[in-house]
């Protein structure tokens, strides 16, 4: 996904960061088109609906791929649902003007919100729960997943980042795909070998990543190609 450069540094929640909702001809919006079009193949390959999305360290966008991935899969007419399972620090809500007072996946079974332009289902944090890794390991996480799996095309659970908490290690065992989100020249080749390595411990095989803030400019001299490695 290219960069966007007025959103470096910027809070989740600006308008601008539904960018797909906001700027739909964006440069970057037609890189989120082909992550959906190239991600069609692996879930009708897998019969999936349900992707985990993590990354290695916070800030690496994460939550702003997750974000438009779905919205860019809802103005299809595709039945789409957004979780925010970041229960530490989970802010995705403020993209849909949720609160963590209102109802969210701290609560189980919970009223999803919807974007009226993109017609993306939405489910926030909620309030911020004492033991998320807990919640997230009980059935009842499991069975919301299977309940929801009948209603929508399409799951997209955006999850702390690997290396900071075992949520996506949990997470990515009750979700059908995980994909490793990796920021262009700012992650390193040690933190993402870890946090496959964490992925692999928990039996999860990323079906692959996605590169977040792609800097052709900074990559003309082959910086990145020649810097990591992914099977």
């Amino acid at each position: 996904v290219n960069k966007v450069p007025k959103l470096t540094g910027a809070k989740n929640g600006i308008p601008a960061y539904a960018l797909v909702r906001h700027e739909p001809s964006n440069v970057a919006v037609e890189a989120f088109r082909g992550l959906r079009t190239g991600m069609r193949f692996t879930l009708a390959a897998r019969s999936a609906k349900t992707i985990m999305i993590t990354s290695c360290a916070p800030a690496d966008g994460k939550s702003f791929v997750s974000l438009n991935l779905a919205m860019i899969n809802a103005t299809l007419g595709t039945r789409v649902l957004l979780i925010d399972a970041d229960m530490r620090r989970g802010k995705l809500g403020r993209n849909f003007g949720v609160t963590s007072k209102q109802a969210g996946l701290a609560q189980v079974l919970a009223a999803t919100h919807t974007d009226p332009k993109t017609g993306l289902d939405f489910i926030g944090t909620g309030s911020r729960p004492p033991n998320p890794a807990e919640l997230l390991e009980s059935t009842s996480f499991s069975d919301l997943l299977s309940v929801l799996s009948e209603k929508y095309d399409l799951i997209i659970v955006d999850a702390p980042p690997i290396l900071a908490v075992t949520d996506a290690a949990i997470i990515g065992q009750k979700t059908d795909i995980t994909l490793m989100l990796v920021r262009h020249l700012v992650t390193t080749k040690p933190q993402l070998q870890s946090a496959l390595k964490g992925l692999e411990l928990a039996g999860i095989t990323p079906a692959g990543a996605i590169i977040n803030q792609y800097d052709m400019n900074k990559s003309r001299n082959g910086q990145y190609s020649t810097s990591y490695g992914y099977h």
